[in-house]
């Protein structure tokens, strides 16, 4: 789980997503790498509150500067590393050997600090060739038991928990126009052709038996499917349709990674990790359900594999013929 996020779009995701994995039947989480005591808090009291039986560990890393400036210039997806920090490691590797004893010491006070938080354990990274340091590490957790005031500073972040919402006129309307009508449209749409207890679901089982009885799917598919959804959603035609999953955005056009059931935990201020110039797309489907007031909505769908024999096919016949994950 990645905590590391200054968004409540992004920071949501991250814990339902978590949910759904213990839900699936993880028996211990771990968090991605960080270094704001805040984040961790948050995680651990959320977690908590819902699975205090899971054990939730703690990722720590020995900072060295080629470290440090990876996570600092964003390489490493959804970690986390305050300008203040980053500049400290560097001035303190000035001299390699007082660099690696700052670099133990700080690793055991975090550790000292995420135990006291409620903290099961920790996977400490960044040590390749030997136990030694590890064990310099633990010896020091030993020694310090607990942290002065002043010595907490380095692991606190000057963010806001969740960053300003505020937003300009034009982007507003931008807004309405891509996400909240559209959303509005299409809920509509969905309820009334794609609902299994709605009063027409018969007529619509029916009509999609003859079509595939009498092979005119492609019919269909050609004409009025792929029309309206290629210029709605970028379709991309799997045969398997989850957009109802996903606030009726496509995952297959909308994500590069075709996540179905959560956020993959690397964006970045909200955009996606892959195009930077582009909204992730789970945090426009938490915008979209926010606006429409149905948040309880987002990510509660368990939502099966692609099924990928469906591909190119019709996906209204596949669903009233109940082929795909829908079934």
């Amino acid at each position: 789980v990645s905590p590391f996020k200054n968004s409540a779009a992004e920071c949501y995701g991250q814990y339902k997503k978590l949910d759904k994995k213990i839900k699936a039947g993880a028996c211990f989480a771990i968090t991605q790498l960080g270094y704001d005591l805040k984040k961790f808090k948050e995680l651990i009291q959320y977690h908590n509150r819902r699975h205090a039986h899971i054990p939730m560990m703690a990722s720590v890393y020995l900072l060295s500067p080629r470290a440090a400036k990876a996570m600092y210039k964003k390489k490493v997806p959804g970690a986390y590393l305050s300008h203040a920090l980053f500049n400290k490691v560097i001035s303190e590797w000035k001299d390699k050997k007082q660099g690696l004893k700052a670099a133990i010491n700080r690793t055991a006070k975090l550790g000292v600090l995420l135990q006291s938080l409620g903290y099961r354990g920790m996977h400490i990274g960044g040590i390749h060739r030997s136990f030694k340091t590890v064990g310099a590490i633990l010896d020091q957790m030993e020694k310090i038991k607990t942290l002065r005031p002043e010595e907490v500073h380095e692991f606190e972040s000057k963010d806001q928990a969740y960053r300003s919402e505020n937003k300009a006129f034009i982007n507003k309307v931008k807004e309405k126009l891509t996400d909240h009508y559209p959303y509005q449209i299409l809920s509509a749409a969905h309820t009334f052709f794609f609902n299994k207890k709605a009063v027409l679901a018969p007529i619509y089982k029916k009509t999609a038996y003859l079509f595939d009885q009498n092979n005119k799917t492609w019919l269909l598919k050609r004409f009025l499917e792929d029309p309206v959804k290629i210029i709605l959603l970028s379709c991309q035609s799997c045969g398997d349709c989850s957009i109802q999953h996903l606030a009726f955005q496509c995952p297959e056009s909308g994500c590069p990674k075709h996540t179905r059931n959560g956020p993959c935990g690397g964006s970045l201020e909200k955009y996606c990790e892959v195009y930077p110039e582009k909204l992730c797309v789970w945090v426009r489907a938490y915008n979209r359900l926010k606006n429409a007031k149905n948040p309880e909505h987002f990510l509660a769908d368990d939502v099966g594999p692609r099924m990928w024999e469906l591909n190119k096919t019709s996906s209204w016949i596949n669903f009233h013929l109940e082929r795909d994950h829908q079934k």
